[in-house]
């Protein structure tokens, strides 16, 4: 049973990083596919549309065969991820 915990607790690590490299990537502004540049003609810096939308596949697995449990919290977590990744722009 340890050995299962460290792969659930592995598991998690896994989707904490994933999440927080979205917010970074979102918080650079580029988020909803935007990039920032600086136009060397005006000497203004604008934002320039790279493409018309973003899209995430967001998986959670739960029912797991050969002696595994059941993990309890897979729905909600599915469930925030999806709502967060919605609000940048996903």
């Amino acid at each position: 049973m340890k050995s299962n915990f460290k792969i659930y607790q592995a598991a998690f690590l896994l989707s904490l990083m994933i999440f927080n490299s979205v917010f970074a990537f979102a918080q650079q502004g580029r988020g909803a596919g935007n990039v920032r540049v600086k136009n060397e003609a005006t000497g203004k810096t604008e934002d320039i549309k790279l493409y018309k939308a973003s899209h995430a596949l967001v998986i959670g697995m739960s029912d797991y065969t050969n002696g595994w449990q059941k993990l309890p919290g897979v729905k909600a977590d599915v469930a925030a991820v999806q709502a967060a990744l919605e609000k940048q722009g996903f």
